[in-house]
């Protein structure tokens, strides 16, 4: 009594069935909570970027499960991916670093103030920095195939005028040229110049940085010069 009929009772359980994972679902994204679990065993599975298996978790039953994108024969280490992870992710969260990670990264920050180690010209260097193309803390992202967009797309205009040169463009466009122009390519050789002059930027930088010595075990030592040397890589 009180309880409705057979049909009203069903629609009622399946209403709440259905409502608490879709409840925990938009609350997540809509908070942006992450939740973190420990997962003896599966937590023993090392990461491959060219792997495309992974780890889901069965919200009916509670559990954990790794799933592999192929098979393994007898003997051989199982594999899983973390996700598109640059080395910086997975140094910092993982603790080692992969070799040929075709999703690594190179960022290279507060990128203005490094425009005097590949310009020599002092008047091109304030006229990009008058232009309103870039700010003090902008940052450019390379990775195995370029610059990486959107992240470095704001930036391009100012790389473009800081490489331009007269045999880029014939005597009647730079007469013509305007700032608004930079926004997009202006040369197909301006524009290989600008991604050129990002590339001895990010050398120029590596260089420094292997001038700098590293204190601690031969352990951490190995992991710096891999951490280095596949950022090198990165840019080859």
């Amino acid at each position: 009594a009180g309880l409705g009929n057979f049909e009203q009772v069903l629609n009622g359980a399946l209403a709440v069935f259905v409502s608490i994972p879709l409840r925990d679902y938009f609350v997540s994204k809509m908070s942006g909570l992450k939740r973190y679990a420990l997962t003896p065993m599966i937590d023993m599975v090392n990461h491959s970027g060219k792997e495309t298996g992974k780890v889901s978790y069965d919200y009916f039953y509670d559990s954990f499960g790794a799933e592999t994108g192929r098979e393994f024969c007898e003997g051989k280490e199982v594999f899983i991916s973390y996700g598109k992870r640059s080395n910086d992710h997975l140094l910092k969260n993982y603790g080692f670093v992969e070799y040929n990670n075709g999703n690594d990264l190179y960022v290279i920050e507060d990128l203005a103030e490094k425009f005097g180690s590949v310009i020599d010209d002092p008047d091109q260097i304030e006229l990009v920095l008058k232009s309103n193309f870039v700010e003090n803390d902008s940052r450019i992202v390379l990775c195995v195939s370029g610059l990486l967009y959107p992240e470095s797309a704001q930036i391009l205009p100012a790389l473009r005028l800081l490489a331009l040169n007269d045999s880029q463009i014939g005597s009647f466009e730079a007469n013509a040229i305007s700032l608004k122009d930079f926004t997009s390519e202006i040369s197909s050789a301006n524009e290989k110049a600008a991604l050129l002059l990002v590339q001895h930027i990010a050398e120029k930088e590596i260089i420094l940085k292997d001038e700098v010595g590293v204190e601690g075990t031969s352990e951490t030592e190995d992991l710096v010069r891999s951490f280095k040397n596949e950022k090198k890589r990165t840019l080859e």
